[in-house]
């Protein structure tokens, strides 16, 4: 099949077979760690002149980027050398490419051509995962199970299936959307990423606008903002800072906004914090109260600010917010 004494490169088309030798586990390590030069190894099956070879233990030809294939794809083999090569020796090693997108699945291109008896990998689940529209200059990066990253800009044209869903001014501008959805599409036809309906999405945005609703219309909030922008979209969003502070820091300002409750402290805070406006009011009544003096006509002493202290009876009433609320310590 080769010439060992050759440094020649010869490519083979081959179909990802499972591992009947049980030297090597693609997804778990040996106990003892001897296949530490083996890593994310694969049988594969290749056809020469009619004659089926079964090629052992073939590595990944990508050391960074690991995309395995399932049993039943093909991807194409190549000879090179193994870690043990050196100046005055030669040993070699088969190696594999990412599969080939002989059938166009984004979930799977399973398609046995080698193997008279097709044994597939039952821990592998299929999934009808949604193809992603390309717009021209895209680089888009998509997972099996409908995540995705894509590298696009400001769309010029629409000449497509499916329009985007950002839009801006300046041709060329970029924008990155990594994105998670839960869409299948059975039918494989385009679909582009929406902050509304996605799962989860982060927008880095040049100068594109992302049209996105907000909780009680917000008005300070502008979905024509044409600025470079971070926009994260989830059912629940966490930052933690491990070892040190979280910083939010904005010229404009910085706006909390929720149909619920904002508790500062702990998730179980009850004290209300109170509304600084009434506050001042209050205590500017009772100051109203003291200085206007009191009156003694034959009776009770009454004071002359009465009318004020019944005034900032009633406003305490409304002292406390009824939505931010802290925790005393």
């Amino acid at each position: 099949m080769y010439n060992t004494d050759s440094d020649y490169v010869k490519f083979y088309f081959g179909e990802v077979v499972q591992n009947t030798t049980k030297t090597t586990n693609t997804y778990k390590r040996q106990s003892d760690s001897s296949d530490s030069n083996n890593l994310f190894c694969l049988t594969i099956l290749v056809r020469e002149n009619n004659n089926t070879i079964n090629l052992q233990n073939v590595k990944p030809a990508f050391p960074n980027i690991k995309q395995i294939p399932i049993i039943g794809e093909n991807v194409l083999v190549f000879r090179g050398y193994d870690f043990t090569t050196s100046v005055d020796k030669r040993t070699h090693q088969w190696y594999y490419f990412p599969p080939v997108g002989i059938t166009s699945g984004i979930n799977s291109n399973i398609l046995p051509i080698n193997s008279e008896i097709f044994t597939p990998d039952n821990n592998f689940i299929q999934r009808s995962s949604p193809i992603l529209q390309p717009y021209r200059g895209d680089i888009l990066l998509e997972g099996r199970f409908g995540n995705s990253l894509r590298f696009s800009s400001t769309i010029p044209t629409t000449d497509y299936d499916v329009q985007p869903t950002w839009t801006g001014k300046t041709v060329t501008d970029p924008i990155i959307i990594l994105s998670n959805t839960t869409y299948t599409s059975t039918n494989r036809k385009y679909v582009v990423e929406n902050i509304e309906q996605d799962a989860s999405s982060l927008y880095l945005t040049s100068t594109q606008t992302v049209p996105m609703v907000l909780s009680n219309n917000l008005e300070c909030f502008n979905s024509k903002f044409n600025g470079s922008q971070l926009i994260g979209s989830a059912d629940r969003i966490m930052i933690r800072a491990k070892t040190d502070i979280i910083v939010l820091d904005s010229i404009e300002g910085i706006v909390l906004n929720t149909d619920g409750d904002v508790l500062i402290g702990s998730d179980s805070a009850e004290e209300p914090i109170p509304h600084g406006n009434v506050l001042i009011e209050i205590i500017q009544e009772l100051i109203n109260a003291i200085t206007a003096g009191s009156t003694s006509p034959g009776g009770p002493c009454v004071t002359n600010g009465s009318a004020q202290l019944q005034t900032a009876l009633a406003k305490l009433q409304s002292l406390n917010s009824t939505k931010y609320k802290i925790k005393k310590t």
